[in-house]
């Protein structure tokens, strides 16, 4: 038997009574703010995957300025895998950075996807290992003048 556990950020867990461990999430709050705002929440997909987005592009080139994302989970996680989503292409030559940082949301780091070109609506990923911290974040940002741009970014990941 499992039991649910109704999280601070609206989603359900369902926690197994055997380990006490949470063994699906689904749910999650509403997205805020518009997009291209710079800061997405993040939407649980069933399974281990976190949407972000959608997420609008924008001319600053500063760390998390297309978006940045906090780690609200409860736990630390491991990235293995990331998947990017672009809906409508950047309208400049701009590539797409994206990283975790224990520093802070305006911090660019490049250890899950490095730059890769975002000017067309090809779906791009990669595979990683990067572990995030409880508290932790996940930075994008644009080499470039990313206007137009218009994407989703999945993150796939297992507790740490």
């Amino acid at each position: 038997m499992a039991n649910f556990k109704q999280n601070a950020d609206g989603s359900v867990g369902i926690i197994s009574d055997i380990t006490g461990v949470e063994s699906f999430r689904a749910g999650g709050p509403k997205s805020i703010g518009a997009p291209g705002a710079g800061v997405s929440q993040a939407l649980f997909s069933p399974g281990s995957c976190i949407k972000l987005g959608p997420i609008a592009g924008l001319v600053a080139t500063t760390g998390g300025a297309i978006a940045a994302w906090t780690n609200n989970l409860g736990y630390d996680i491991l990235i293995h895998r990331c998947v990017v989503d672009p809906t409508t292409a950047s309208t400049g030559a701009a590539n797409l950075t994206i990283g975790q940082t224990p520093t802070s949301i305006t911090t660019s780091s490049t250890n899950i996807l490095s730059a890769t070109a975002i000017n067309a609506t090809t779906v791009v990923g990669a595979t990683t290992q990067v572990k995030c911290k409880n508290g932790e974040f996940i930075t994008m940002q644009g080499s470039a003048d990313t206007t137009g741009l218009i994407m989703n970014v999945y993150l796939y990941f297992v507790p740490a």
